[in-house]
């Protein structure tokens, strides 16, 4: 194997694992969210026209590098590739409030989704290679957002968009 197809395993697996947040032992996913909160925290006051277009660049790059990664690992989705957590969970930061009880009922609802594949979750795992690794996470972001806009509207009758 070349040296430089080397340092692309070890960026590849360094990004895909979050860092190497995805080695933690216990509940990978979970940490992975927490350190997605954690680089949401410094981005929150990024208008959401640019935000938008980032999160489309990380889903893009979460693809095909969870999709090399597959073939890495050699196996469906392993538990240490997290970057769809934090892509996740990024895009649910940016569609809420920047309000500790909204980012605590988002994180608690979108792992919730992640944990218990509810429908359309667990199909969208089934896509092959990263567009399944990426998709089933997103798709329980959306759920997550679905929830807590309509909690919203019934509250404060209106729906909440950062601008």
């Amino acid at each position: 194997m070349a040296d430089q197809e080397i340092v692309y395993h070890k960026i590849t697996r360094f990004f895909v694992t979050g860092f190497g947040i995805g080695y933690v032992p216990i509940a990978p996913g979970t940490a992975a969210s927490l350190l997605g909160v954690l680089l949401f925290i410094p981005l929150q006051s990024v208008p959401l026209y640019y935000a938008l277009p980032l999160l489309f660049l990380l889903l893009g790059v979460g693809i095909y590098t969870t999709n090399f990664a597959y073939a890495l690992f050699g196996k469906k989705d392993p538990s240490c590739i997290v970057i769809d957590e934090i892509v996740a969970i990024l895009l649910v930061f940016f569609l809420i409030p920047s309000f500790f009880v909204w980012w605590t009922a988002g994180f608690l609802l979108f792992r919730f989704f992640d944990i218990t594949k509810p429908p359309g979750v667990r199909e969208a795992e089934k896509l092959p290679g990263g567009w399944g690794i990426m998709a089933d996470d997103i798709i329980a972001a959306l759920y997550t957002l679905l929830i807590l806009w309509l909690t919203d509207y019934l509250i404060q009758g209106g729906l909440f968009l950062r601008s």
